[in-house]
């Protein structure tokens, strides 16, 4: 269970005060080194919720979702390892109007927040989805970007500050970051330096009245200097060699509980050696996922 509390401390040290609801037999949450931590005792007063998948009743946890709150997070553990014993039941969840991420972590944990996006929306990202491959760059997998919306949501709603993104590409995962910004009104700052790809990606927010939560830079982002409000999320997919690079720029606007999510940190470790090294270092607290094959980087600055 180590990857799992090394996650959930990234979790727990990006606000100052976390309620925890938790319905495990491992008790987990003591495990978790945060001074912060308060016990919450219903799901109404919980900004976190851990269920063990083995134990949970399905009628009670579907009922109990209905008292869910926006910003909130449920994360259901061992939610492979013991999927046979509520087989259906992640289906009734996505059913009902959440979304989920699966993260292959120790016996895999589902991560369920509200879902915030219309059916529309999420054809609307298909088609840009399609068209990133066709035109490239490859955009992240599905399982990625709604883990990506859902930490987003869970910072923002904890959190005050911009997003930002390094790589915009087509604007796929922009969309996902910018859907965030429209639900807690707030702003994704996005960076590219392929002028083709960010006029694509403005003309998509544009059709789908995203334009006013996200500005779409062109620029090296290597030279980018940002000011104004703080940061409290960033997503870096830029150039993999040069993600040291990206974290020496945002490195001065971050806050601590500021949480970094890098992607390709497996498929191209070895390019991003000096971006690991740091990001492992004793600045931050950090994990590594294999959400899709390329995998991310999940950290805390401290």
């Amino acid at each position: 269970m180590y990857s799992t509390i090394r996650f959930l401390n990234i979790l727990v040290k990006c606000i100052d005060s976390v309620n925890i609801l938790d319905d495990t037999d491992e008790k987990i949450s003591q495990n978790i080194r945060h001074r912060g931590i308060e016990y919450a005792t219903s799901l109404p007063t919980a900004d976190l919720v851990l269920y063990s998948m083995g134990r949970v009743r399905e009628e009670s946890l579907l009922n109990s979702l209905n008292e869910l709150n926006q910003g909130s997070l449920v994360i259901l553990l061992n939610s492979i390892r013991d999927l046979n014993k509520n087989p259906d039941v992640i289906r009734k969840i996505i059913d009902r109007g959440y979304v989920k991420s699966v993260l292959p972590v120790d016996g895999g944990l589902t991560l369920i927040a509200k879902r915030g996006f219309t059916k529309d929306f999420t054809k609307y990202t298909i088609e840009v989805y399609r068209d990133s491959f066709v035109l490239g760059p490859n955009p992240i997998q599905y399982n990625t970007a709604y883990a990506l919306y859902i930490l987003s949501k869970f910072v923002s709603s904890h959190r005050n500050g911009i997003i930002l993104e390094i790589g915009t590409g087509r604007g796929f995962s922009t969309l996902w970051l910018a859907h965030i910004a429209m639900e807690f009104n707030s702003r994704v700052i996005s960076l590219d330096n392929n002028l083709l790809r960010v006029n694509y990606a403005r003309d998509k927010m544009r059709e789908i009245d995203l334009d006013r939560y996200v500005e779409i830079i062109y620029c090296d982002a290597k030279e980018y200097t940002h000011i104004g409000e703080d940061i409290n999320l960033v997503f870096i997919d830029g150039k993999k060699e040069e993600y040291h690079r990206y974290l020496e720029v945002v490195e001065r606007a971050l806050t601590p509980g500021s949480i970094i999510i890098a992607h390709n940190t497996i498929s191209s470790s070895h390019e991003m050696k000096p971006y690991l090294k740091k990001i492992y270092g004793r600045n931050y607290e950090s994990i590594t996922i294999a959400t899709d094959p390329a995998g991310i980087t999940i950290s805390v600055y401290k």
